[in-house]
């Protein structure tokens, strides 16, 4: 189901965004300010916490665009059951023994 899914990303995408909180905090206390100050050190290491920021910025985006999808379903879900209710008991057995598929 497609809900299962996009659930299932969204927990895997919350873990990996813990995993890269976790490595850019350990890389910034690790540093304690002194790559800074190495003239020749000190662009890599702001170079390197940049890209890291970057990615855990690309990953909230994704993150949210993938919490948006979850909410289109869910209503798309809902929708389908209210109108599946309001049917007549007649079609909602043609539709559940599989004789209608489109409704």
């Amino acid at each position: 189901m497609k809900l299962d899914r996009l659930k299932n990303s969204l927990a895997k995408k919350e873990k990996k965004i813990d995993e890269l909180f976790e490595t850019h905090f350990a890389d910034v206390q690790s540093a304690n300010r002194q790559p800074l100050n190495d003239k020749r050190n000190g662009g890599a290491t702001m170079n390197r916490w940049e890209r890291q920021s970057d990615a855990i910025r690309n990953l909230k985006n994704s993150i949210e665009k993938t919490k948006n999808a979850i909410d289109r379903e869910e209503q798309r879900i809902n929708e389908r059951d209210h109108y599946y209710n309001q049917m007549p008991g007649f079609v909602k057995e043609k539709i559940d023994a599989g004789i209608l598929r489109h409704w």
